[in-house]
């Protein structure tokens, strides 16, 4: 037993336990990405339509600043309106929920850990999609 110890191991050997631990790291990533697709995959894809919405009110502001009359038959777009829109869309609706779903992705990820209770993930990021969009709405 001892000399068995005391002998190194083979290129051989050595790379088929390097291959075991590689294929194991593998699978095990594999697991903690799929757990959090869903719910990373919707606050991406919320903050991309957050990003969108908040660069068409930012042309809008921009035209509202160098042309007054650019739909001034309402009332809710005006600048003072419009530019505080923007603001609040592109910094809660866009950076922040980008930021959440990296945030969710990287802890699973780096912690090695499958994402739990997914229902309450889903409710809280469509809850803060909810709360971008009555907020944005409650400004213009």
């Amino acid at each position: 037993m001892s000399e068995a110890i005391s002998q190194p191991l083979s290129a051989s050997r050595a790379r088929q336990i390097g291959n075991i631990d590689l294929e194991k790291n593998l699978i095990e990533r594999q697991r903690v990405d799929i757990s959090c697709r869903g719910v990373v995959s919707l606050l991406f894809g919320s903050s991309l339509f957050w990003l969108l919405m908040g660069s068409a009110l930012a042309i809008a502001a921009s035209m509202k600043l160098h042309m007054p009359e650019f739909l001034g038959g309402s009332d809710w777009l005006t600048f003072g309106r419009v530019r505080p829109a923007h603001l609040n869309t592109m910094a809660y609706g866009w950076v922040s929920t980008a930021c959440i779903g990296v945030g969710l992705w990287l802890m699973s990820r780096l912690t090695r850990v499958e994402l739990a209770r997914h229902p309450w993930l889903w409710i809280g990021a469509i809850s803060w999609n909810v709360g971008i969009l009555t907020g944005t709405a409650g400004i213009l």
